[in-house]
């Protein structure tokens, strides 16, 4: 099952987070100034699909500064990637589209803690995917509302062999605050597809044999 290749693709690399920030001293200011200078554009636009646009663009900025950086090893790339993603991905709101219709029947209990699992897991498998696949050129190079709180920005990503890959991703609004949603490569959604993958789970194995399923993952 691809959910269980998935998981087993993080388990040769760890973080050794104290190194790592230490490590970063020079690096992170100059991506703070970065992530400031950009979300201030952001909240300074009048267009929601601007604003989207230049939320997109500060986190495509951002995550290439990290991944191409000499100066970072793979466990200080994959732990910044990692704090880009909670500061930038609504995890609990696409936790809970990826659960679907079993997030409903689910018990509080369970709910709390599928909250903390799936941000884990979304936080320890695709900052090392994203290490895995680098791209060489990331451009915003639309938008569109469909709906009144999300918007979908479209980019086109180049990798290091010269592939186009389209990408587009789900952004809503919430407060003035814009938070990653789902994100579609390809015209396949994250959500759906792990939607997919978890439902299946469960109703093999129900709710409590994929948090359990979740646990082991770290």
């Amino acid at each position: 099952m691809r959910f269980n290749a998935v998981a087993r693709a993080h388990e040769h690399s760890t973080c050794d987070r104290k190194s790592s920030f230490v490590r970063l001293g020079k690096l992170f200011p100059a991506i703070a100034v970065v992530l400031v200078f950009l979300w201030h554009q952001v909240a300074l636009a009048e267009d929601p699909n601007d604003s989207a646009k230049k939320f997109i663009e500060a986190i495509g900025y951002t995550a290439q500064t990290i991944l191409k950086s000499d100066g970072l090893g793979a466990d200080e790339k994959v732990a910044n990637i990692q704090k880009l993603l909670q500061e930038s991905v609504d995890l609990k709101v696409t936790g809970q589209r990826v659960l679907g219709p079993t997030w409903k029947t689910a018990t509080d209990e369970q709910r709390s803690e599928y909250n903390e699992l799936f941000a884990n897991y979304v936080l320890q498998i695709y900052p090392r995917a994203l290490l895995r696949h680098q791209s060489e050129e990331f451009v915003v190079i639309g938008t569109n509302r469909p709906l009144d709180r999300d918007t979908l920005v479209f980019s086109r990503i180049k990798d290091v062999e010269g592939q186009q890959l389209e990408w587009t991703w789900r952004v809503r609004e919430e407060n003035g605050a814009y938070k990653i949603v789902d994100l579609l490569a390809d015209g396949i959604s994250m959500t759906s597809t792990l939607r997919e993958e978890f439902n299946s789970y469960v109703f093999h194995h129900g709710m409590d044999g994929l948090l359990e399923k979740l646990r082991s993952i770290d």
